[in-house]
């Protein structure tokens, strides 16, 4: 009985230490680059996991055997890391099907007719919305016949995989000489395809996250707001959140309420699971141990009433060892439930505060960017009309002159017009659903301000030409190559995030919802 106890014992704890350890690297793969996370555990794991241990790999190959091992495991390492491919999708199938192969046939003749009906619909929903997360796209499709590079005068951003027409992080307006070069080239206004226009009008730009006038270096499109380039997809996402590897595609505007329904399932399911093995084991434990406790001691009507924490530990152990498929499939459940809620309840945040995955990284930038002070914004307004009264010239001469600092409007097809872009949503406004956007017609909802980050923290300037500069009666400024630099007073310095700077996207938790559920292509 000792030795068969300790078998039983050894095998629980592997079981235990396993799921842990599985469980722990998925959490900080996942998660591990959060900006929540940052200067944790979980973000030195996640550095150890990505980085030191392949790069210590790498230089342990090279010392034995010349990186021979390294060549070697290139091409497998490169399909499993940076192309597309269905095996962890399998892997999730497969242990969510083997589980429930193995638990269901055990429990089914004991189960009350009840849970013969609950069974099934807890069972498919699972595999129905994974079956739906991973075959719904939300790619821009681009006709290859209208890939053909971005528009002359076009330039790399240093911040992201795209092509801007302007650096709008600059303290410094280009748009006047941009729009120049934008107008006359034969390819810079193409039709970029239906899949595009309806992507481009479908968000507005907050000129905060997203800029109009930058290129996808990929696809050769003007980046719709939103969206984001998907290197394993191969193609730019509408609404981009993240790329599942679980369900081998990207969830976006199109996919996203079928991703959560997913979490939903997956997260009851878990539960379930749990509660069944636990009804399971709690039979057998009373019946094994509550008898022999009532004898003399008939107020004993628990199997662990009296029980040091030893024994209790000991008496589950000998429960799940009753029947291994239950209990390991139940241990499995429990250990797993944490981190499915973990993520349902991510993303119920996420809904909550109106933004993505990978908007939610971009507003952690933000974030410290306005504690260093290096952050400004401008009313549009001020930025389309631009500076001076246009007036100007020697000896009392007037003549007219360019207004200074003027940010323009770039061509529909790259910054569509505000009264062009469905936000928010006509079908919810249309569904009586939602009375979000008030009398104003959703004026709240659109953007107000322009806003830059600075290197050094300086107010923005203008670089006016000296012989212009002359010509409006600037004075003063030192002279540098020609130009005279003038502070630029329409930009005030952003020193409190949450008053000054809108997420034009929330649209409150109710709308947020509604708008993943009616705001998709159909």
């Amino acid at each position: 009985m000792l030795i068969q106890h300790l078998v039983d014992m050894s095998v629980i704890k592997t079981i235990i230490i396993t799921i842990l350890s599985i469980s722990t690297v998925v959490f900080v793969a996942l998660f591990g680059r959060l900006p929540a996370f940052r200067r944790t555990p979980i973000a030195f794991l996640h550095k150890l996991l990505t980085r030191s241990i392949p790069n210590a790999f790498i230089k342990v190959d090279t010392v034995l055997t010349g990186r021979r091992l390294t060549r070697g495991l290139y091409s497998t390492g490169h399909y499993l890391m940076f192309e597309k491919h269905p095996l962890v999708l399998i892997f999730f199938v497969g242990l969510q099907t083997g589980g429930e192969a193995a638990m269901i046939p055990a429990l089914w003749p004991t189960l009350a007719i009840y849970h013969k009906f609950l069974i099934p619909i807890l069972v498919a929903l699972p595999h129905y919305y994974l079956y739906l997360t991973a075959t719904t796209s939300s790619a821009i499709i681009v006709p290859p016949a209208k890939v053909s590079g971005p528009p002359n005068g076009a330039t790399t951003s240093p911040h992201n995989n795209s092509t801007a027409l302007t650096d709008h992080n600059l303290p410094r307006p280009a748009l006047a000489q941009t729009t120049a070069r934008f107008a006359p080239n034969s390819q810079a206004t193409p039709d970029f395809g239906p899949s595009h226009h309806r992507a481009i009008h479908a968000y507005p730009y907050d000129y905060l996250l997203y800029h109009p006038g930058y290129f996808c270096s990929t696809c050769h499109h003007p980046k719709p707001p939103r969206s984001k380039h998907c290197s394993l997809c191969k193609a730019c996402i509408q609404k981009a959140d993240h790329h599942c590897i679980w369900v081998n595609n990207c969830v976006g505007r199109n996919n996203y309420l079928y991703f959560l329904l997913l979490l939903v399932a997956i997260t009851a399911l878990l539960i379930y699971g749990t509660l069944l093995g636990w009804w399971f084991m709690r039979a057998h434990l009373d019946a094994r141990f509550v008898g022999p406790l009532r004898v003399g001691h008939p107020e004993m009507n628990y199997w662990s009433s009296n029980t040091t924490w030893g024994e209790w530990f000991d008496r589950l152990a000998w429960a799940l060892m009753q029947d291994v498929r239950v209990g390991a499939v139940a241990l499995l459940c429990a250990m797993c439930t944490p981190l499915g809620a973990a993520f349902l309840g991510y993303h119920a945040y996420l809904l909550w505060a109106g933004m993505t995955t990978n908007e939610q990284g971009k507003w952690g930038d933000w974030r410290e960017d306005v504690a260093d002070e290096v952050v400004f914004r401008a009313e549009l307004g001020s930025l389309r009309e631009g500076m001076g009264d246009g007036a100007g010239g020697k000896d009392g001469a007037e003549r007219r002159l360019p207004r200074l600092g003027l940010y323009p409007m770039l061509p529909p097809e790259v910054e569509p017009r505000a009264e062009d872009v469905d936000w928010p949503p006509r079908r919810m406004v249309r569904s009586r659903c939602w009375s979000g956007d008030g009398d104003d017609g959703g004026e709240k909802y659109k953007a107000k301000h322009w806003y830059i980050r600075t290197r050094d923290g300086d107010q923005p300037a203008l670089h006016v030409k000296a012989e212009e500069a002359v010509a409006r009666g600037i004075q003063g400024g030192e002279v540098i190559d020609g130009e005279i630099e003038v502070d630029d007073h329409r930009w005030e310095r952003v020193r409190d995030m949450r008053r000054e700077m809108d997420n034009i996207y929330d649209l409150g938790f109710w709308g947020n919802l509604l708008e993943v559920v009616l705001h998709r292509e159909r």
